[in-house]
């Protein structure tokens, strides 16, 4: 059904229902609201507090917020005694379809006639252009249906019949059937209905409650829940209801003794309430929070258990007699039928994070057997909150009108940060960057970071959530004053430990290389410079005079400062603890015998290692000599092949040379034979080795 059709009928019929819905009741005192905490998790905590009469008091909340406040309302202090809380019950859609009595076919254009089937056999009151009736509405007949015709002289319509004068057309019209109160049965024309008003407050309220459901706007209509007290006093209540997600923004004004950091909150009222005077707490954290039915009214299903012997609900001499029947054309029983369903209700719990980083691929992974140097410590230590959840208090209470959105500051405080030049390992020029430590004491919620410098916009970042203590390198800009070169030194490996779990033989080394940095500085100021290093963090470094390391992209750096229009070199020297692995099926051995022999491999493993090579050899020459045998092999195959042939094309007319070419064949087979069984134990011997070649490095 085409909902803005249903509603626009509803909302004709309403206009004749609002002056009977006047509520006659006081309209109970709303509580104020005193205080909102708004959560991460798009959840938000409304408090109300005040001076109440006894009776009741009103928490307005949107519909679609009642479920959310009926779970979670809490009394939290006042001498008044709650005795309970009372709201209009709400209406599932489907049961506001079935309440409105709504056709099946649901693109149907609805109108007065189908709405007013809702109504059949209530009380109602008909408005026509004749007068008004009042009675029971017994039936709504559509056109054709009551015989009911009427004459139209304007022309030929569709259902309508030539009259036998031909003075006008008959047209058949749809009708209303009321038994009048004074016990007469009228029929009144449908289109001569003006207004149709139902005398009984509960269908009307039927009616009321499925424009609630089925209207779009439903969920975002204002409900109220009453709070009964038997005594007056001071009282304050608390809930959680959906509130739009809080966001941050940042900004840094670099100084140049010190820069400062101002934090920004958006947030949003989208309720039909006005904010006076509201004490608002951003929270920075993530409480769980679920959405749960309670508000509608729900049935459980309950099993239909029927007679053993079917009977009927209509009796069989109703309208027929037994001589019918014994003819067969009485009443024909309809079978009785159960139909159930099931009502399913689910709750999910979800959350989600992200993070941003980066790690140079390399071709060897950092070693989990050997120690050189953890460069991963020098980032400052991971920041730790003091608590679940941080709290952020406005300063001052703040009045916000419904359905707005502020801006309001929640930090304004001096922060450490470090100007830096940054080159990445492959960037071709270096970029803006600001090494921010939080040294606030506060957890800052992620969001944009806009930098403000030498009297002017700088650049824009973004800023992960920041624990206290922990630092973050920020890039924003471009700086094209500053140049790098890298040039690669001398590189050598150390094998010092093997390891073999029957499939790969595991190498864990020492890599010794030299690298060599030449930065000029172009610029008529000072810089501060980070080279992103490629080493693992398993490692040490020589020759640099600041290391640094960014625990978020897991990029370790060194660190240069350059006086204005300056050039400088640094030679590194960087020792990694590296791991490769090799397959056992890719191992050679002359790669087992350089491993064996190499002075670093402790003595122990390097008679093990020799040992698999010697296998490994004897395996290879095997294999080595089977490409020749089965070489050998194809051609005496290729042989017997074409002696035969030659033998069946001479046949019997040389008969001499055919034994002659037998006697070879017989031979060519013979070798054959020999040759598959050679090809056979050198391929067994090759397997032999190899597997003996296994065995010996599991003693690795």
């Amino acid at each position: 059904m085409h909902r803005s059709r249903f509603l626009g009928a509803v909302a004709r019929t309403l206009v004749v229902l609002s002056p009977t819905l006047a509520v006659s009741a006081p309209k109970p005192t709303t509580l104020p609201l005193t205080r909102v905490r708004l959560y991460e998790t798009g959840v938000g905590y409304f408090e109300r507090a005040g001076v109440i009469p006894a009776g009741a008091v009103s928490l307005p909340v949107p519909a679609g917020h009642l479920d959310d406040a009926l779970k979670t309302l809490v009394v939290l202090g006042g001498g008044v005694k709650i005795d309970g809380v009372a709201f209009a019950s709400s209406v599932a859609k489907d049961m506001a379809q079935k309440l409105a009595g709504l056709p099946d076919e649901g693109d149907r254009p609805l109108g007065i006639a189908e709405l007013a089937r809702t109504f059949k056999g209530a009380e109602v009151t008909v408005t026509t252009t004749s007068g008004a009736f009042s009675g029971r509405l017994v039936d709504v007949l559509e056109p054709g249906q009551g015989q009911l015709e009427s004459c139209d002289s304007s022309g030929p319509e569709k259902g309508g019949k030539a009259s036998e004068s031909g003075g006008c057309r008959l047209v058949q019209r749809g009708s209303l059937v009321v038994l009048t109160t004074s016990g007469e049965l009228r029929r009144i024309i449908s289109a001569d209905v003006q207004s149709l008003r139902p005398s009984e407050p509960a269908a009307r309220a039927r009616l009321t409650a499925a424009l609630d459901a089925l209207s779009q706007r439903g969920a975002q209509s204002r409900r109220e829940l009453g709070v009964v007290t038997s005594s007056g006093g001071k009282v304050t209540l608390g809930y959680v209801a959906e509130t739009p997600v809080w966001r941050s923004t940042y900004r840094i004004v670099l100084g140049a003794e010190q820069a400062k950091l101002q934090g920004w909150a958006l947030l949003h009222n989208d309720s039909d309430e006005d904010w006076r005077g509201v004490a608002v707490d951003l929270v920075n954290g993530r409480p769980t929070s679920f959405l749960y039915p309670l508000a509608a009214p729900r049935y459980a299903r309950r099993e239909l258990v029927t007679p053993p012997e079917q009977l009927s609900s209509v009796p069989q001499l109703f309208d027929t007699t037994v001589d019918n029947l014994w003819s067969g054309e009485g009443l024909e029983l309809g079978s009785i039928g159960t139909s159930g369903g099931g009502m399913g209700e689910g709750i999910g719990f979800g959350s989600g994070h992200g993070a941003v980083g980066y790690r140079h691929s390399q071709r060897e992974g950092a070693s989990d057997a050997l120690s050189v140097g953890n460069l991963a410590s020098l980032a400052p230590a991971e920041g730790v909150e003091a608590a679940a959840l941080f709290r952020y208090s406005l300063p001052r209470k703040l009045s916000l009108g419904a359905h707005a959105s502020a801006l309001v500051p929640f930090v304004d405080s001096r922060i450490e940060v470090r100007r830096v030049a940054w080159f990445a390992l492959d960037a071709d020029a270096a970029t803006s960057a600001l090494h921010v430590k939080n040294d606030t004491q506060q957890t800052l919620p992620a969001g944009t970071l806009a930098v403000f410098a030498d009297g002017g916009f700088a650049g824009e970042a973004l800023l992960l959530r920041s624990k206290p203590r922990e630092a973050h390198l920020l890039s924003y800009g471009v700086d094209l004053d500053v140049e790098l070169e890298r040039r690669a030194g001398e590189s050598r490996e150390e094998p010092k430990l093997f390891s073999f779990d029957g499939e790969r033989l595991r190498q864990h080394y020492l890599r010794r290389r030299r690298e060599a940095l030449k930065l000029t500085n172009r610029s008529g100021s000072a810089r501060t410079v980070y080279v992103e290093l490629a080493v693992v963090d398993n490692a040490k470094i020589e020759g640099a005079g600041e290391l640094g390391h960014d625990r978020d992209t897991d990029k370790t750096y060194t660190v240069m400062e350059m006086p204005p229009h300056h050039e400088q070199s640094q030679e590194l020297v960087l020792e990694e603890a590296l791991q490769r692995s090799f397959s056992f099926g890719g191992l050679d051995s002359r790669q087992l015998r350089a491993f064996g022999l190499a002075t670093t491999t402790p003595p122990t493993q390097r008679g093990v290692l020799l040992r698999a090579a010697e296998l490994l050899l004897s395996a290879e020459k095997r294999r080595g000599a089977t490409p020749k045998r089965q070489a050998e092999l194809e051609q005496a195959l290729a042989d017997v092949a074409r002696v035969r042939e030659n033998a069946r094309i001479l046949g019997v007319v040389h008969a001499k040379q055919v034994d002659t070419m037998s006697e070879q064949v017989v031979q060519l087979e013979a070798h054959i034979i020999e040759l598959r069984a050679r090809v056979a134990e050198l391929n067994a011997e090759a397997d032999g080795f190899s597997a003996a070649a296994r065995r010996a490095l599991r003693r690795l």
